[in-house]
C-alpha cells in the first residue's frame, strides 16, 4: 500500500473515517466448517475539532442502523436489550469533535 505523507495526514479527509464491519462476510468457518455470521456495525471516527456529518451505508448493507455508542454522549447503549434510536440507510449522521459513534445493523 501507499504510505501517507505529512501533507496527507494534514488533509481534511484524514480527520474522519467511516468503517463498515460486515458480520455476514466473515471468511473463516467455525470448527464444524460452518459459516460464522455476526452482527454488522458502522463505526464513525471524527478526529477533527469541529462536528462532521457522515452518510450511512446504502440500503443493501442495512435498512436501519441502531445507536450503540456515542463517546460524546453521557450514556451508551452497549446493553443488547437497550439499543438506542435507529437511523435509516443513506441518512446523514453528525459526529461531534474528537469522538466516535458506533451503530449496529437493525434486524
Amino acid at each position: 500500500g501507499a504510505e501517507m505523507s505529512d501533507e496527507d495526514w494534514g488533509a481534511g479527509f484524514a480527520k474522519s473515517l467511516g468503517v463498515f464491519l460486515n458480520g455476514r462476510a466473515i471468511p473463516t468457518p467455525n470448527e464444524r466448517g460452518e459459516q460464522i455470521v455476526d452482527n454488522s456495525f458502522y463505526v464513525m471516527f471524527n478526529a477533527h475539532h469541529e462536528p462532521l456529518d457522515f452518510t450511512l451505508p446504502e440500503a443493501k448493507w442495512g435498512e436501519r442502523w441502531a445507536e450503540v455508542l456515542d463517546t460524546s454522549a453521557d450514556h451508551d447503549h452497549l446493553d443488547e436489550e437497550k439499543l438506542g434510536p435507529e437511523h435509516p440507510a443513506g441518512g446523514a449522521l453528525n459526529v461531534q469533535p474528537w469522538s466516535l459513534r458506533v451503530l449496529r445493523r437493525a434486524a
